[in-house]
C-alpha cells in the first residue's frame, strides 16, 4: 500500500473501504477470530518491578519446553521469526563459502533479510504439480549437489503458496545437506493448521540433527504486535549459526501474555480446528467457479490464480481485503486468509456476482 516501509510488500494499492465497521482485512494472514486469551479476560496485568528492571531469565522459555516436549537448551527466544531468520541467514553470512538457498515463489521479505545480512543466495523453485504448488525436489538436491557449501531455507508450510513439506522429504534433504557440511533451516511460522496429524516437534528434531527450526507464536496463537518468535536445533547447531542468548532479558508482557496463550492451547487448537474446515470448504467452493483454480494448503490462508482480471479489487469494493500480487508468477493470484464463517460466505456471495455480472463475466 502506499506509504509502506521501503523493503515491506505491498498489499493491493488502493484504499479501502470502512464505512459500517464491515470491512475485513484478508490480505495479512491474521487472526481474525475470537481471541481465548482476551475472552477469557486473562491478559496480564504486571507489577513495577516487572518492568523496571532487566528480565535476564525467561519463564516463556520454561514454558515452550515443557509445551514442546524439548530441553530448553534447544531452544533460543527472539523478537519475532523476523528477528531469528535474520541472525540465521547473518549466520550464514559468516560460514565461509556457505550459499544461501531461498525458494521461489516465496515471502518477499525473505531477499530483505538476506540483503541485509549479507549472504551469498540462490534460488530452487517450487512448481504446479496437480492442484498444488510443490517443492521441485530434483532440482533442489542438484542445486545442493552443486554448491559447495549449501545452507537451504524451506518454508513449511510455504507463505503464499499454502503447501507443506513432508517428513521424509525433509529427512532426506537434511541427510544429504550433512554429507556436503552444510544446514537446514525450516521456516515454521505457519505450523499447526494441516488437515492431518503433526508429528511433535522434538519427533522432528530427532530427525534432522543439522536442522534450525524457526517458529512464531504470531499467527496459532494470534500476537503478532506482541513479537514472540524462537528457534529449536541442537545446541551445536546454535554455535555454528552463532545464535546466543539475549544479554539484556526478555519483553516481560509479550512472555506473559505468551504463557497465558500455552495455558490456553485447547482453544486454540479448536480454532485451528474451525479454520481448517473453513479453508476446505472456501477452497471446494471457489474451486467450483470455472475461472478460478485454488491450490492446496496446510496453512491459515489459501491461494487462488484468478483467469480475469479485477477479483482483489471487486472483493475490496464490498469490505474485503485479500492479497494480491503486482508482478512476478503469480501476478494473476490472489491469497486470502482464512476468515469465520460469515465472512467465507461473503466471499462466496461476491465470487458468485463478479462471475455472473461482473469483470468476470466476460461481459455477457
Amino acid at each position: 500500500m502506499s506509504g509502506a516501509p521501503a523493503g515491506r510488500p505491498s498489499a493491493l494499492a488502493v484504499s479501502a473501504p470502512r464505512a459500517g465497521g464491515d470491512f475485513v482485512d484478508c490480505s495479512r494472514n491474521e487472526f481474525l477470530f475470537p481471541h481465548p486469551v482476551l475472552a477469557a479476560g486473562l491478559s496480564p496485568r504486571l507489577r513495577a518491578d516487572q518492568i523496571c528492571g532487566y528480565r535476564t531469565e525467561s519463564a516463556l522459555l520454561g514454558g515452550l519446553a515443557g509445551h514442546l516436549g524439548l530441553d530448553p537448551d534447544l531452544l533460543r527466544l527472539y523478537n519475532g521469526a523476523e528477528h531469528a531468520l535474520h541472525d540465521a541467514f547473518a549466520g550464514v553470512a559468516r560460514m565461509p563459502d556457505a550459499t544461501l538457498l531461498m525458494p521461489t515463489p516465496s515471502w518477499e521479505y525473505y531477499g530483505v533479510l538476506a540483503a541485509q545480512a549479507g549472504v551469498r543466495t540462490r534460488t530452487y523453485r517450487y512448481r504446479v504439480m496437480g492442484n498444488e504448488y510443490a517443492l521441485d525436489l530434483d532440482a533442489l538436491m542438484g542445486d545442493i549437489v552443486r554448491t559447495p557449501r549449501p545452507v537451504v531455507l524451506l518454508a513449511s508450510p510455504s507463505n503464499p503458496l499454502g503447501s507443506e513439506v513432508a517428513n521424509p522429504v525433509h529427512r532426506q534433504i537434511a541427510e544429504e545437506l550433512a554429507r556436503r557440511g552444510g544446514y537446514l533451516i525450516t521456516d515454521q511460522t505457519y505450523d499447526g493448521y494441516s488437515a492431518g496429524r503433526p508429528r511433535p516437534l522434538a519427533t522432528r528434531l530427532g530427525d534432522l540433527p543439522n536442522c534450525l527450526v524457526v517458529r512464531s507464536l504470531s499467527k496459532y496463537y494470534g500476537i503478532p504486535a506482541l513479537r514472540v518468535g524462537f528457534t529449536a536445533a541442537d545446541p551445536a547447531v546454535h554455535r555454528a549459526f552463532r545464535m546466543h542468548g539475549r544479554y539484556l532479558g526478555f519483553n516481560a508482557f509479550a512472555e506473559s501474555f505468551a504463557l497465558e496463550c500455552l495455558g490456553l492451547h485447547p482453544a486454540f487448537a479448536d480454532t485451528a480446528a474451525e479454520i481448517v474446515e473453513l479453508r476446505e470448504t472456501l477452497s471446494r467452493r471457489l474451486a467450483a467457479f470455472d475461472g478460478l483454480t485454488v491450490y492446496a494448503s496446510e496453512a491459515n490462508f489459501i491461494l487462488v490464480r484468478v483467469r480475469e482480471r479485477g477479483y482483489a479489487q471487486w472483493l475490496l469494493q464490498r469490505g474485503i481485503m485479500v492479497r494480491a500480487f503486482p508482478s512476478g508468477p503469480l501476478d494473476d493470484c490472489v491469497r486470502i486468509t482464512i476468515p469465520p464463517e460469515p465472512v467465507v460466505a461473503r466471499i462466496l456471495e461476491a465470487t458468485e456476482e463478479f462471475f455472473a455480472t461482473g469483470p468476470g463475466s466476460g461481459g455477457q
